[in-house]
């Protein structure tokens, strides 16, 4: 049987440590597990033992975690962001209590800061929409 316990515990990956707890010395828990035991060998039956508090937390933790990177993962809209950030965290990246500050640290981050670069291809959009502007007014002239 020990055996058996020993392989389901490599099968886990989880390091586990046995040590011996005195039963018998009127620790309620100790002498709770001690009845349990007895009545299992005895009965030849199951026991159900639940999760503690912290472990659910930490299983609800993880199930939010995995829904929110498939949501993000998959999201039609956050794509300059998912490049340099592809996983979701629950840390907050960079904080300041100046929001002009945050939102310039923000927009180096996502390439988006006023670069040359960027400033010609607004530059760019802007010739393209006045050039379609002229367009529409050369014709306005010539049917009207």
């Amino acid at each position: 049987m020990l055996n058996e316990i020993n392989d389901l515990i490599d099968d886990i990956n989880v390091d586990i440590k046995f040590i011996w707890v005195p039963s018998h010395l009127g620790v309620t828990g100790n002498e709770i597990a001690d009845l349990l035991a007895q009545s299992t060998i005895i009965n030849d039956t199951s026991v159900t033992v639940s999760f503690e508090l912290k472990e659910i937390y930490a299983l609800v933790q993880e199930y939010i975690i995995t829904k929110w990177q498939h949501l993000w993962q998959f999201s039609s809209t956050g794509k300059f962001y998912r490049k340099i950030e592809p996983n979701v965290f629950l840390k907050i990246k960079y904080e300041n209590s100046i929001r002009r500050k945050e939102i310039i640290i923000t927009r180096m981050r996502f390439g988006i800061c006023l670069t040359n670069d960027y400033l010609k291809r607004i530059i760019q959009q802007h010739l393209m929409y006045v050039m379609y502007v002229m367009n529409v007014w050369k014709l306005w002239n010539i049917l009207y």
